[in-house]
């Protein structure tokens, strides 16, 4: 019974890496490219106006490189750009994101007005729930109080 568990140990690894195909491997070779060059792509497509392409290079860049300076701006520029694309519940979860990691950084006023500007623009007629209601109001008022001199806190006290 030993003798079947240890050779059980011992080939599952290989049947796991056989499930892997060969795209999964094309696609980790491929994905060394730096952060810096993977955010310029991304700013460029963006300026460019090609707004999808550019959400795809910043989620590459932030699932590749998590913990870099480059992934905190790419995560700024996910929920500016799902905002600008109407897709609201992604801008909210790239804010909510960022505040949670950078709490104290310059950028996480904007994130704050950004998940309320977001929960706002889905807030429904008075006749429906209005859990999207209270959560806008929380994120605005939560910039106030932690952000009270921000470019944005005017704007959320409205």
């Amino acid at each position: 019974m030993q003798t079947f568990f240890r050779m059980a140990v011992l080939a599952a690894p290989i049947a796991l890496a056989a499930c892997g195909g060969k795209d999964d491997l094309d696609e980790l070779a491929l994905n060394d490219t730096p952060p810096e060059v993977l955010f310029n792509e991304g700013l460029a497509l963006r300026a460019q106006g090609k707004l999808r392409d550019s959400t795809d290079k910043f989620e590459e860049l932030d699932k590749l490189y998590p913990y870099s300076e480059y992934s905190k701006k790419s995560l700024v520029n996910l929920a500016f750009l799902n905002y600008s694309r109407g897709k609201y519940t992604e801008t909210v979860n790239a804010a909510k994101r960022f505040v949670t990691l950078y709490p104290g950084d310059e950028d996480s006023a904007y994130m704050l007005y950004l998940a309320g500007q977001s929960y706002f623009r889905q807030m429904p007629d008075i006749t429906r729930d209005q859990a999207v209601t209270r959560k806008s109001a929380a994120a605005f008022n939560e910039l106030i109080q932690r952000f009270p001199e921000s470019e944005y806190a005017p704007d959320a006290e409205k």
